[in-house]
């Protein structure tokens, strides 16, 4: 290419010749899309036709704007016409779907702690114009991560090419069971399109306030009638889903056998018995991810069973963290506990001295405290070690209650 500038120098005119290189098309992908396992092409944004983009229709070869990945196997696919040898990273950590990647896998960001148990990238050496990756959707991102986003393809030499993908979504056919407080099963809705996941919903608590902490509250009347409704329209699926009432008024509970496990682990950690050991003085904990691996909390500080002090058990922040959970200790105070049993032998009363849930409880707080709620960023469990109550709740409150018993016997999936 030969550049031609023409300047007046002194009244007269000159024209300069600088002969240049080919300026050539930095390499880049041309086209990517995913290809489900009916044939369908998941294009990128930018190869999608405006009129698919505006009008939202369907056409051959194309989909919605919507895209909805089922878990499963899939297949990625870049064709490039200029990128033949160079070896690029493909980043699927950006999309509300979770992939697993099969191959030459890149190692998981050290800074993250939920990113070891899953991959979402891959290096990949361009050796034709087209090239497939393996995938397989195996879930949901956490709730922190954008429900449509950007595929990252990214060069040895740091050539960064962005790819907007067309509204990638995670979906997933769930069947729900609900059961009441006391672990009796009522029934489920039994979704016609079959079950990728199912989950186990509780009943929402009656009560309107634990302690100073607000309560669900759902009123006694309107909870039979909602358990009449689940009973006469068990496995009734457009029933229970044209109704809300079963879903509005119950909420999801851990069942993954995986999560219960590393759960137990942890909470088991304080005795219950409510003996003023260290090891009862202590809050443990950690989070969950939306793989339903655990992730350990280090212990939090000793308390003194007498006051009414903070353990302080600070949990892992993830991405991925779906469920936080954290116990209330055991341990009592034994001048308290002493004073409490020479009045009940005074009175003749008879008993352990565990006192019940309604009960203010000789030790640590055993329900949600204030500052649970206030720094509740996901649904929050609380494991009462001394009452033994499992306590489910947000930033607006308790959710829901149950015993330990009854929390560990409902189905793990």
């Amino acid at each position: 290419m030969k550049l031609i500038a023409e300047i007046e120098v002194q009244g007269k005119k000159k024209k300069f010749e600088q002969q240049t290189l080919e300026i050539k098309e930095p390499p880049k992908i041309d086209s990517c899309y995913f290809t489900a396992m009916n044939g369908n092409k998941i294009l990128c944004l930018k190869d999608v036709p405006e009129d698919i983009k505006s009008k939202k229709a369907k056409a051959d070869g194309y989909v919605d704007s919507d895209i909805l990945l089922r878990p499963g196997n899939i297949k990625f696919v870049i064709e490039s016409t200029n990128m033949i040898g160079k070896k690029v990273e493909l980043d699927f950590s950006r999309l509300d779907a979770r992939f697993e990647v099969f191959g030459d896998e890149t190692p998981a960001p050290a800074n993250n702690p939920g990113k070891d148990i899953y991959n979402a990238y891959k290096y990949l050496t361009i050796n034709s114009n087209t090239e497939t990756v393996n995938l397989k959707v195996i879930g949901k991102m956490g709730n922190n991560r954008p429900k449509s986003g950007t595929l990252y393809v990214t060069d040895v030499k740091n050539i960064n090419n962005a790819y907007e993908l067309n509204n990638v979504k995670y979906a997933e056919y769930v069947v729900a069971t609900f059961y009441d407080e006391d672990g009796t099963q009522l029934g489920h809705d039994n979704n016609p399109q079959g079950a990728d996941r199912r989950e186990i919903r509780i009943f929402k608590t009656k009560k309107k306030s634990f302690d100073k902490i607000v309560g669900a509250g759902i009123k006694g009347k309107t909870k039979q009638e909602i358990i009449d409704f689940i009973l006469a329209n068990n496995q009734n699926y457009n029933a229970l889903k044209q109704n809300a009432l079963a879903y509005d008024n119950t909420v999801v509970v851990i069942s993954s056998a995986l999560a219960k496990d590393g759960i137990r682990a942890q909470i088991m950690r304080d005795s219950g018995t409510g003996e003023a050991t260290d090891t009862n003085r202590r809050e443990y904990g950690g989070m969950i991810t939306y793989y339903n691996k655990v992730f350990p909390s280090n212990p939090g500080n000793l308390v003194n069973p007498c006051k009414k002090e903070d353990p302080l058990l600070e949990i892992i922040a993830s991405d991925d963290k779906e469920y936080s959970f954290h116990t209330h200790p055991s341990a009592k105070c034994a001048a308290v506990e002493e004073e409490r049993k020479k009045k009940a032998n005074s009175t003749g009363a008879t008993g352990s001295f565990n006192f019940s849930k309604d009960e203010e409880y000789n030790g640590s707080i055993q329900t949600p405290s204030e500052i649970d709620i206030n720094n509740s960023d996901t649904i929050g469990y609380v494991f009462a070690r001394g009452t033994k109550y499992v306590y489910i709740y947000n930033r607006n409150g308790v959710l829901a209650q149950m015993t330990e018993a009854v929390f560990f016997s409902l189905p793990s999936m």
